[in-house]
């Protein structure tokens, strides 16, 4: 029987395999035949520590991986021997290295909330956004910034390239829903101008922090927390607005819920019985709440006086508060006249040291 054996025929210039373009920080894998009892050596011409490419070595001498770190032309040589047959040689293959992409922006957005994203060469190039699942949602062509309003929260992923540039890497894109509307405020929907209120969310979130905002007025210290101090400027009506924001992964605001503040209403009325009394008599009069017969007893002070009087006798000559004077109630001692006269009974009621 014959016998066969393999002879190796190393050639003086060998033809290395392998991807003729790379783009930065991709791996290639690059090899010469498989020559027996061959050493290689291989190399990025003029890759000074590293500079221009990572040489990656495999498990197999006539086999190397690549990762160029500079866009432009590199020269990958390899120079092997035979240690058999102590002939050898070298071979060259040029790699073309394509400028990376990086798209810059961020990573998470509001629901609403319009971003730029520009690639990192700012040079006009083709943008592409899906969703996760690969659904085309928008192109935009030649333009160095991406400009989207999303309408729908959830996960999208935007790419871009050019002629002469590597298609970019991936960027996955968050879009989180906005936070609902607070439930309420807790506080006073009637105040004094330059007197000072608390107010407090009413059932706040624990995940969530919120923003005050007032109109015809302000807050006292920080706008931010779940109470603050206001104090209002005497311009009404005044607005609360109460934002919820979500805390992580970044903020997102809330519309605002809406709480109208009016001034305190002194409206009051006087007691009806007692209108037509004899002279030199005693009368009681009080203080009521408008359409009731219920004691008013939101003011500060309560004044009585006289006025427009008809006759010869002065108002204040009419009568006098017996007792009462300062309260919602009080007791009048009407005078002695000689003829019919008519006087007005006068409350001034004070509130919010106004009148």
């Amino acid at each position: 029987f014959p016998s066969h054996d393999k002879i190796p025929v190393i050639q003086t210039r060998g033809t290395i395999q392998g991807p003729h373009s790379l783009c930065k920080g991709e791996q290639g894998k690059y090899k010469l035949p498989q020559w027996t009892t061959t050493d290689f050596q291989w190399e990025i011409v003029g890759n000074t520590g590293n500079n221009l490419a990572q040489v990656i070595p495999t498990d197999q001498r006539n086999e190397v991986i690549i990762t160029p770190l500079a866009s432009g032309t590199l020269t990958l040589r390899a120079t092997y021997m035979n240690t058999l047959l102590h002939c050898g040689g070298t071979a060259e293959f040029i790699i073309e290295v394509g400028k990376t992409f990086k798209i810059e922006g961020p990573d998470n957005l509001c629901l609403n909330e319009p971003m730029p994203y520009t690639n990192s060469e700012s040079v006009a190039s083709n943008w592409t956004l899906t969703t996760a699942q690969g659904v085309t949602v928008t192109t935009q062509e030649q333009t160095e910034s991406f400009y989207y309003e999303f309408t729908t929260p959830g996960n999208y992923i935007l790419t871009t390239e050019a002629p002469g540039y590597c298609k970019s890497k991936q960027k996955v894109i968050t879009v989180l829903p906005i936070p609902t509307i607070p439930n309420g405020v807790v506080g006073n929907t009637e105040v004094c101008p330059n007197s000072t209120y608390t107010y407090s969310v009413q059932n706040p979130d624990p995940n969530s922090e919120y923003r005050w905002w007032i109109i015809n007025g302000s807050v006292l210290g920080s706008d931010m927390g779940n109470q603050v101090n206001v104090t209002f400027n005497g311009t009404f009506p005044a607005y609360i607005k109460l934002y919820k924001v979500s805390l992580t992964p970044i903020s997102c605001v809330s519309e605002p819920k809406i709480i109208t503040i009016n001034k305190i209403s002194v409206n009051a009325t006087i007691s009806s019985n007692n209108a037509a009394i004899c002279a030199n008599s005693l009368a009681t009069y009080q203080a009521l709440i408008p359409g009731t017969s219920t004691l008013h007893t939101d003011g500060d002070t309560y004044n009585w006086s006289f006025a427009n009087a008809s006759g010869p006798y002065p108002a204040h000559t009419l009568g006098s508060v017996s007792t009462g004077q300062g309260t919602n109630s009080v007791e009048i001692t009407w005078n002695n006249v000689t003829t019919v006269t008519t006087v007005d009974l006068v409350l001034t009621i004070g509130k919010c040291k106004q009148e």
